[in-house]
């Protein structure tokens, strides 16, 4: 039989259960709101992960950018340095010419040299009894200077296995003149009958100046030099040799051109 002390006792333990269930509810709920914020914060994290993977990213754009910027604007004032340069050097020429075509021509570098041009450059020549004038290259910085250069080789830049119309003469500078191959500010070589012409108004010495890549310098000097007309294939007439780099054209002395396609030594082949 159940008493009115059992139904107190009932409701005091149904009264315990509720709020046992109540705080366990609490509980719950703050740990949900807890586990929210968590859920929150782990996106923002991610959000500001990405943020800043993103940050960094054009951080390292912009620098590679400006880097490849700088250089090339270094690449472009080298440019524009070499250019003007350049252009100094063709301005020089220019004038340097101008006032040979006013003065001369000349028959040669020495004759341009004795009216008071002193400049190493690029003159134009007319020797005598020849069809016009030829432009060449006047060296005054060898001594005495006046040196007229035939053959000029620095970089292998201009090929010089030709044949014998190449080595002889090529189209003309101006009309009536002739030339032969090559940049006459570089390598080049004036052509056997611009040098024959040259060689027969005077008398003239021969300077051949060599250059080893360390800048080691010699040269070979001969008293007398010209060449024979085409008719006896340009033969070499030198006269005597002194210098330090060796006597090795003794053994082209007296001989006749040869080229490619016109062998003319006694070497079978060559």
């Amino acid at each position: 039989m159940i008493t009115r002390m059992d139904l107190e006792n009932l409701k005091d333990v149904l009264s315990r259960q509720k709020r046992e269930i109540d705080v366990l509810q609490l509980v719950v709920d703050v740990d949900g709101n807890i586990v929210n914020e968590v859920k929150l914060l782990r996106k923002e994290s991610r959000n500001m992960n990405s943020r800043v993977t993103q940050l960094y990213m054009q951080l390292l754009h912009e620098i590679i950018r400006k880097r490849d910027n700088s250089l090339e604007l270094s690449q472009l004032e080298n440019k524009i340095l070499n250019v003007t340069t350049e252009m100094l050097k063709m301005a020089t020429s220019f004038l340097a010419i101008k006032d040979i075509l006013i003065t001369g021509p000349f028959k040669d570098c020495q004759h341009a040299k004795e009216a008071g041009h002193s400049v190493s450059g690029i003159y134009m020549i007319k020797p005598e009894n020849s069809n016009g004038p030829m432009q060449l290259w006047c060296e005054n910085s060898l001594d005495p200077g006046g040196w007229t250069v035939i053959q000029k080789r620095t970089d292998g830049s201009v090929n010089f296995f030709r044949n014998w119309e190449n080595y002889k003469v090529n189209r003309c500078f101006r009309r009536g003149g002739e030339k032969g191959f090559g940049n006459i500010d570089g390598e080049y070589w004036l052509g056997l009958q611009n040098i024959y012409m040259l060689s027969n108004q005077d008398n003239y010495k021969l300077l051949i100046e060599l250059e080893d890549w360390s800048d080691k310098k010699v040269y070979a000097e001969y008293s007398s030099f010209r060449l024979e007309p085409e008719s006896e294939f340009y033969r070499l007439r030198l006269g005597t040799y002194q210098g330090n780099a060796g006597d090795s054209m003794m053994w082209h002395n007296g001989k006749q051109f040869t080229t490619l396609d016109r062998d003319k030594d006694m070497y079978a082949g060559e």
